[in-house]
């Protein structure tokens, strides 16, 4: 099945294994950055300008990671996404931009994932993470 629209997200692990989450302001779910790929944009190109809006970090490496099932954008929705996440190596200190409708941001740790998994988002909870922990990527 070709999902109504794509999406991308980035993987973004710091020195000390752990991964970078966000909060957006109309939920209350932790989730990974990321974004819609634009007419005309590589998948590259939006989830560069999509980082780079988000927390103001430069990416400086890409490599695609996992491509998740096309699945119903929400509980009974009768339109269908994709989420690809990339592994990404940025550069800078998050911070963020008061234009972008994220409400907070924090690096999680393996096992903090793990606590608080009832408030992060199904796909890094069902997929993302489990293969990051396999891979030993993240701490």
């Amino acid at each position: 099945m070709k999902p109504d629209k794509t999406y991308v997200a980035p993987l973004i692990i710091n020195d000390k294994g752990e991964l970078l989450i966000i909060k957006v302001n109309s939920r209350d779910i932790w989730t990974s950055l990321g974004g819609g790929i634009e007419d005309g944009d590589s998948e590259e190109e939006a989830l560069v300008r999509e980082i780079r809006e988000e927390v103001g970090l430069t990416a400086t490496k890409l490599t695609k990671y996992i491509t998740l099932p096309v699945e119903p954008a929400a509980e009974n929705s009768k339109k269908f996404i994709q989420i690809i996440y990339f592994l990404v190596e940025a550069t800078g200190e998050p911070k963020l931009d008061e234009g972008e409708d994220i409400a907070e941001y924090k690096w999680v740790s393996l096992k903090q994932a793990e606590l608080m998994k009832d408030q992060i988002g199904t796909g890094l909870r069902k997929y993302a993470i489990p293969k990051l922990k396999t891979e030993g990527l993240m701490k």
